[in-house]
């Protein structure tokens, strides 16, 4: 099975927005990062003082994940996915139990999610690929859902 990765889009305006950042120095604390967590906030209904842009994916892997579970907690992530994810819970003494994706998909199998007792989850959205998760969000057993879909995260 090929698996098609996203491929960026990035038009003229994005190319100029980039360049004057570059030569800001400022590459995650100027005036068009705070514009965008003013949008992200907007558009989570989120106060901007709980939106903070990081460096790197990584980055705020390891301050979530850091944030959201206890240490030494069992963590499911998916079989599939960048290294960062295993990576940001070894940094924060989490444990990460690993979990099989959806026949012939990149998304990990909600029916073993919910048949799992396991509290804490790290759910990737890769892609673009939906992925219904709603039901997921049904409180079973206590379980504390952490999902990053890159622009969303559901608690």
């Amino acid at each position: 099975m090929k698996i098609k990765h996203n491929q960026p889009f990035l038009d003229n305006i994005d190319a100029e927005i980039a360049k004057k950042v570059i030569i800001s120095n400022k590459l995650v604390n100027g005036k068009y990062t705070k514009l965008f967590e003013e949008k992200i906030a907007n558009r989570h209904n989120l106060s901007e003082e709980n939106v903070a842009c990081l460096s790197s994916g990584y980055a705020a892997l390891v301050l979530s994940s850091k944030l959201i579970f206890k240490k030494n907690s069992k963590v499911l992530i998916p079989n599939y996915g960048c290294r960062s994810i295993f990576q940001s819970l070894k940094f924060n003494k989490l444990n990460a139990k690993i979990i099989d994706n959806e026949k012939l998909k990149h998304n990990a199998s909600l029916d073993r999610i919910k048949k799992s007792n396991i509290k804490n989850l790290i759910y990737p959205h890769y892609f673009g690929i939906p992925t219904n998760i709603n039901s997921l969000k049904k409180k079973k057993n206590n379980r504390r859902l952490f999902a990053i879909f890159w622009s969303k995260i559901i608690q």
